[in-house]
């Protein structure tokens, strides 16, 4: 009687490491997923941004567009509830998303504001801005690299990123 106990035990607690395992990496992958989307769409967006023949109507449309898509961003990542494993992980995205609102978006505003100008000290100037932003951005995905990698570690996988 004793060893069924045992072995029923032993099978429960394998079926819940497992099951946490399996909502640990949906978790992963939901939030992989909605970021990886997310980067295509920026991307394709400030590059139609930056791009000189494309209207400025058009381009504001984009800049729309980024911050409307990080905002829905920041609501999908609010509505999770990441594990006490996740949260260091999850709090890093989340700024990802609350620095491309406060930095990349105002500074789409601006690549846009400067279309058709011949402001070469302006151009310059933003140039020099826009540097910032890409490495602020660069270390804020970084550090949410970090913290993925050190959540993967906390429950014992191999989680994809």
């Amino acid at each position: 009687m004793n060893l069924k106990i045992t072995s029923l035990v032993a099978i429960l607690a394998i079926s819940l490491f497992s099951c946490k395992q399996m909502n640990e990496q949906s978790y992963n992958d939901t939030v992989v997923n909605m970021y990886g989307g997310y980067i295509n769409t920026l991307t394709s967006k400030m590059d139609n941004i930056s791009n000189e023949g494309v209207d400025k109507a058009t381009s504001a449309a984009g800049v729309q567009s980024i911050e409307k898509a990080t905002d829905s961003c920041i609501a999908e990542m609010n509505k999770l509830t990441p594990s006490e494993d996740a949260k260091d992980f999850h709090n890093k995205v989340v700024a990802v998303f609350q620095l491309i609102k406060s930095d990349v978006v105002p500074m789409a505003n601006k690549i846009n504001e400067l279309k058709g100008s011949t402001d070469v000290a302006a151009y310059n100037a933003l140039i020099t801005d826009y540097n910032s932003v890409q490495s602020k951005l660069e270390a804020a995905e970084n550090a949410a690299q970090t913290a993925q990698a050190a959540y993967a570690a906390k429950i014992g996988s191999k989680l994809n990123n």
